[in-house]
């Protein structure tokens, strides 16, 4: 019960809390100092937020869902084969993660769309068909 607290409810209360904290105090602090809150500036910080916080939850809240209705009483033939999908898509998160901080960085984006270019224009390279040769041979 205690890994269930601590590893389930409090993680999605933690990421959901701490993220709209750290932007609200970023907001908080440009208005102090009487600056425009540019949004252009903050989208980068503002999509890995919401990216990281939709990851959990679509992943991993169903997980949390179903262990929370057991607990409470709900029979678990309800709800069987859906807790063997959440349990199952709930390591996702783990290989999912570096592939969403990863897509809100504007150089690696560019630096995979050059090799990939590159790759495309060496790839239909015009094949070289060697000419036979022929020997005569002269009898002795």
């Amino acid at each position: 019960m205690f890994e269930f607290i601590t590893g389930g409810i409090t993680n999605g209360f933690i990421i959901a809390t701490f993220s709209a904290a750290l932007l609200a105090r970023i907001i908080r602090k440009k208005l102090r100092i009487n600056q425009e809150v540019n949004w252009r500036q903050q989208r980068k910080m503002t999509i890995q937020f919401i990216s990281i916080t939709l990851l959990f939850y679509i992943f991993y809240l169903p997980a949390i869902i179903t262990a929370i209705l057991t607990t409470a009483g709900v029979p678990n033939y309800y709800f069987e084969n859906f807790n063997a999908y959440a349990q199952f898509f709930s390591y996702y998160i783990n290989f999912l993660l570096p592939f969403v901080c990863a897509g809100t960085l504007p150089q690696l984006k560019i630096k995979i769309k050059n090799t990939l270019q590159f790759w495309t224009r060496h790839r239909h390279t015009t094949a070289v068909v060697p000419t036979q040769r022929i020997v005569i041979q002269r009898g002795f």
